[in-house]
């Protein structure tokens, strides 16, 4: 569901798959356990194959963002279905997407 690499200054999360509910309290403890690690690296989240996020996952990216700063996470390759969650969170104004 979930990889990371660290490449030059950056932290890489690849995600996979569906990010519902289930599956995001599941990577939740994976991901907040790296906070205390690499607080101090520029967050990549790659959603190139997700096709659904949830709530649950954008609460983990707000909480990300507001540990290491909205300014050291970057949120790529939305598919469009993922995209439109996010601007109807308005998370797309909070966020650098790319």
């Amino acid at each position: 569901m979930v990889s990371y690499k660290i490449e030059d200054n950056q932290l890489f999360f690849t995600f996979h798959g569906r990010l519902d509910t289930k599956n995001s309290l599941q990577l939740e403890d994976e991901i907040y356990a790296q906070l205390d690690k690499y607080s101090d690296k520029h967050w990549v989240f790659d959603l190139a194959g997700v096709d659904y996020a949830s709530s649950a996952f954008l609460r983990i990216c707000l909480t990300v963002a507001q540990k290491i700063s909205h300014e050291q996470l970057t949120i790529r390759n939305l598919q469009p279905q993922v995209k439109k969650i996010f601007a109807i969170a308005e998370l797309d104004k909070v966020f650098h997407i790319e």
